[in-house]
């Protein structure tokens, strides 16, 4: 979140007569960027709404006098400029602008390994299972939004030694097929603990075909945490 530049993008006036101000970052947002919208206002009470490209925003008290909503901006989404909207529990609605620049993912083969195509592996198949199987699944949980933390401190990485093998929104692809990686591949040998990012519920905890054994942390907000490919 350090690195999040937050400018104010609109000043009104409560029915009480004192100032509540929105802040948005958006220096620079791109495909597969997180938006931050954070609320200071002296009403702790009363529901604010958001919408963003057709999408709800729900907003959570994140201290007594303030209320902040995470929205993820899709890889894929449209490039251009987006409406946001905030609905104030006075009746004021306030409309804004907001840019979304396109990121340049780079595109790969989709390779398999001779041992996984011994287990009957195949790139057309991975991603035909992903596509109508795993990824609907998957987007499903997290689609259910909890409006409070379950966590008080920073996130941290789930390995001590991080080093990146596969990147995030890099496109794979073979033959008339693709697939986009919508996660980052870490390296570490079997028998590596991995760590929860933060404290949170487990909402899944499954082995799935290509996924393999995964688990995902619902960590409130609307933020979650998946972990992948796991030995056990």
């Amino acid at each position: 979140m350090d690195k999040i530049k937050i400018f104010i993008t609109a000043l009104l006036l409560a029915i009480t007569g004192s100032p509540a101000q929105v802040y948005l970052p958006s220096d620079g947002l791109k495909q597969g960027d997180t938006l931050l919208i954070k609320i200071d206002s002296p009403i702790s009470e009363g529901k604010i709404t958001g919408e963003f490209n057709f999408k709800k925003i729900y907003f959570s008290q994140a201290t007594e006098k303030s209320k902040a909503a995470f929205l993820g901006i899709d890889a894929k989404e449209k490039t251009g400029k987006h409406i946001l909207i905030l609905n104030y529990p006075w009746g004021k609605t306030i409309k804004k602008e907001i840019s979304i620049a396109k990121t340049e993912f780079s595109t790969t083969e989709l390779l398999v390994t001779k041992a996984l195509q011994k287990k009957g592996y195949a790139p057309e198949k991975i991603i035909k299972n992903i596509q109508s199987k795993e990824g609907p699944l998957l987007a499903k949980i997290l689609n259910i939004y909890t409006p409070e933390a379950y966590f008080n401190k920073a996130f941290i990485n789930p390995l001590k030694d991080i080093k990146i093998i596969g990147a995030f929104g890099i496109v794979k692809k073979t033959g008339s097929s693709t697939i986009q990686h919508l996660g980052i591949d870490l390296e570490a040998k079997i028998g590596t603990k991995v760590f929860a990012s933060n404290d949170g519920k487990v909402s899944f905890s499954e082995e799935l075909p290509d996924y393999g054994k995964t688990i995902i942390i619902d960590h409130g907000f609307g933020i979650y945490s998946l972990y992948l490919h796991l030995d056990k």
